[in-house]
């Protein structure tokens, strides 16, 4: 797929679910010039670089919204060549009692919120 468009002059986006959560990728894309966001499996380094929003805030609860709540960092993991942009979203549900979590790496230069509407 990249060598395909490797000769138009668009802008190029590539997304993907956690199964392409590799580093040989990410090099590639880069080199290409391509932005990318692609989902990561959470691990427990990703989960301490939030913890801060891990816990539910004291108070009344609203019976009906999510609250989502974003935020960004820049990660290293050990087999990737440099460290690299990642965005969580966590997401309080009403009715359940630990946050929902997910985390995307991303070389875009966009707001948090923004890049998890795109991926």
């Amino acid at each position: 797929m990249i060598a395909r468009y490797a000769t138009r002059d668009i802008l190029r986006f590539f997304r993907a679910d956690s199964a392409y959560a590799i580093p040989s990728i990410y090099e590639r894309l880069e080199r290409a010039g391509y932005f990318y966001a692609i989902r990561l499996h959470a691990n427990n380094v990703l989960r301490e670089k939030i913890a801060h929003r891990l816990t539910r805030a004291v108070g009344r609860h609203s019976l009906t919204k999510v609250k989502r709540f974003f935020g960004d960092f820049h990660y290293q993991a050990a087999s990737w060549d440099k460290e690299r942009r990642v965005i969580a979203k966590i997401e309080w549900h009403p009715s359940e009692l630990f946050p929902r979590v997910g985390f995307i790496v991303t070389n875009l230069p966009m707001e948090p919120d923004w890049v998890v509407r795109l991926s």
